[in-house]
């Protein structure tokens, strides 16, 4: 087969398609870089599963599918210190808006009472089942099991964002074409 009746014929695979499988679709990005926070919210450190009315609010985005059963792709960093208390954890999740339960988080246990700053990340693939078209939200919360979580600071009682806020709290989400 001759190289151009090889191009007509992928040509003919894909011109019914608008994207190529694995095809980044769109890319949002929510961040909170520059404003130091605390939060006292709780999210408890039982067994149970960290729900969408706990903790704060940090970062949100609003998404909406563009293209049926496709996958969407979440990465985000989070961090947070409290002082003075050694026995608490800080949590970070993503939350979606049509539904109680996180879907993807991660956790620091505090370990000493000078005060300890937590940095941690996560990438993870979401397949979702909302319609095309169709708007949700998804949201990064942040929460400690007791006392006062900070956001965007030093360890200790820094004022300012760490490192000129580049560990600043940010998520994004990549529609990933099926």
């Amino acid at each position: 087969m001759s190289f151009l009746r090889k191009l007509n014929r992928l040509y003919s695979l894909f011109s019914s398609r608008q994207f190529i499988p694995g095809q980044v679709v769109q890319t949002l990005q929510s961040s909170l870089y520059t404003t130091v926070s605390s939060n006292s919210n709780n999210i408890p450190g039982d067994g149970s599963l960290p729900q969408i009315t706990e903790g704060g609010q940090f970062c949100s985005l609003n998404f909406t599918p563009k293209v049926s059963g496709s996958s969407v792709l979440i990465i985000f960093q989070a961090n947070g210190d409290e002082y003075l208390n050694p026995t608490n954890t800080i949590y970070a999740g993503i939350f979606k808006s049509t539904q109680n339960d996180v879907i993807f988080g991660r956790s620091h246990e505090m370990t000493n009472n000078l005060g300890t700053l937590a940095v941690w990340s996560g990438v993870f693939l979401y397949e979702h089942n909302e319609p095309v078209g169709v708007p949700f939200t998804f949201s990064m919360r942040v929460g400690i099991t007791a006392g006062t979580a900070y956001q965007n600071r030093g360890t200790g009682y820094h004022t300012s964002a760490i490192y000129g806020a580049s560990e600043g709290m940010w998520f994004t989400v990549q529609e990933i074409a099926p």
